[in-house]
């Protein structure tokens, strides 16, 4: 197994940030001109749906991902699209509640080829 070394969200100036209703984030790397791309996971926990029929109690925490590749080529600052927490279709959104954190698990390829990981977590 490779390890991949690790560096801090300071480093690429990483913010996570989440929209006025709480409901989606984004990336925002003020310090991104030397890297190429960014691939990553944003995982939280969300209230089970009810959704499939009351009997199974609708109670208790999912765990949810959203996963994304974003091509940078040295664009700096660098931001995301807001990712929603929750699924979209033909326009309508169901978002996920009781989230409370949205943890972070980013692979970032520098423009050299050299491979970081980067974690992070917001709180909501």
């Amino acid at each position: 197994d490779e390890v991949i070394p690790t560096m801090a969200p300071d480093d690429i100036g990483l913010s996570m940030v989440a929209r006025s209703d709480k409901r989606a984030v984004k990336l925002v790397l003020s310090n991104a001109s030397d890297i190429q791309s960014i691939e990553f996971d944003l995982v939280y926990d969300a209230d089970q749906s009810t959704s499939f029929g009351e009997d199974d109690g609708g109670s208790g925490q999912v765990s949810r991902n959203v996963t994304d590749e974003v091509a940078i080529d040295g664009d700096s600052p660098f931001e995301t699209k807001y990712y929603d927490l929750g699924s979209c279709s033909s326009g309508k959104c169901r978002y996920d509640t009781g989230v409370t954190e949205v943890r972070l698990e980013m692979k970032v390829t520098k423009k050299d080829g050299k491979v970081f990981q980067v974690s992070d977590s917001l709180d909501l």
